[in-house]
């Protein structure tokens, strides 16, 4: 867990907040990190519970391993589009390992990959690529040959649903949350939204209030795309 800095109380529930390195708060100080602000602005523990290269399925793992340990009344899901991207592989070069991920079978989210594969897979002439990476004729002629290799793009893709995958366990966390007596809220960055999301994660990022909007907050029932699967009525979203 990352500290936020300075303490609070530890009475009562805690927030718990996880994701990626938009929750850790990569290249801030403690003090700097979203969470910590929340903290500070409401006087209440908040859990950065974030980690770098996370896909919205681990994110969503990673709270449910935390739910006993931290008993949160609060749980919030911050994300950007890549995160649905992720949620694709069983390694992403990123978070540079292997990683658990999750398949759709009849309607129905199946765990693979557990435990993680300590077998990482290889990766091709990684010396030769960084030292090309100092040449410019070698970035223009490799980005359109073999971009793959060239931009150290994610290996391992086991499927292409990852909107409906995420979805699902949007759905799942949402109901473990109102199980243990606490609420879940979704933490979107619209700006990223449209950066490797798929197509019902990007039409989020279209909305006329994105450039004023430094990140939204929204129940889970009223997020647009979450909405495709649960049928709750309305979409508001609250631009901060």
């Amino acid at each position: 867990m990352r500290s936020n800095g300075k303490s609070v109380s530890s009475t009562g529930r805690p927030i718990l907040a996880v994701g990626d390195s938009f929750t850790f708060g990569n290249e801030t100080e403690d003090s700097e990190t979203w969470a910590a602000h929340l903290q500070d602005v409401l006087s209440k523990r908040v859990i950065n519970a974030g980690v770098g290269g996370y896909g919205i399925d681990q994110a969503v793992l990673r709270a449910e391993l935390l739910f006993d340990e931290y008993d949160p009344d609060v749980v919030i899901l911050s994300f950007i589009g890549d995160d649905v991207n992720r949620t694709e592989f069983s390694y992403y070069p990123y978070g540079r390992r292997s990683k658990p991920y999750f398949q759709l079978n009849n309607g129905s989210l199946i765990l693979r990959n557990v435990p993680v594969s300590r077998t990482q897979p290889r990766r091709r002439l990684q010396g030769l690529r960084r030292v090309l990476g100092y040449s410019f004729l070698a970035n223009a002629a490799l980005s359109r040959t073999a971009e793959r290799w060239w931009q150290d793009l994610p290996i391992g893709r086991i499927h292409d649903d990852g909107e409906n995958v995420s979805v699902e366990l949007m759905v799942r966390l949402d109901s473990l949350t109102k199980q243990r007596g606490a609420n879940l809220s979704l933490l979107l960055w619209p700006r990223m939204l449209s950066s490797g999301a798929t197509p019902g994660f990007q039409a989020l990022s279209n909305s006329r209030d994105r450039e004023a909007s430094r990140f939204w907050i929204c129940q889970p029932n009223r997020c647009p795309t979450y909405r495709r699967s649960c049928s709750a009525p309305g979409v508001t979203t609250r631009p901060q």
